[in-house]
């Protein structure tokens, strides 16, 4: 064993099937708790405008572009007629 190494989903398929469906199934339960979690913080302590206004994170509208031409048997022009 010294000089083999086992990719990952090698490692993960040696696992017996139950402990990693016990895996799969703490992991979801993780992710549902943190979305509640998530919630309650956000509720019992709400961002202010301000706060909101220093965030990083910046959003702009851009103007659509013309629709591009339909080309005669292309997947385009056959979803466009359905």
């Amino acid at each position: 064993m010294a000089g083999e190494s086992k990719t990952v989903w090698q490692a993960y398929k040696s696992i017996p099937p139950q402990t990693r469906m016990i895996m799969g199934f703490a992991g979801l339960a993780l992710s549902v708790a943190g979305m509640y979690w998530a919630d309650y913080e956000e509720k019992r302590r709400p961002v202010s405008e301000d706060e909101w206004r220093k965030l990083p994170i910046r959003i702009e509208t851009v103007e659509r572009l013309p629709e591009a031409p339909v080309v005669p048997g292309s997947s385009t022009e056959l979803n466009q007629k359905i």
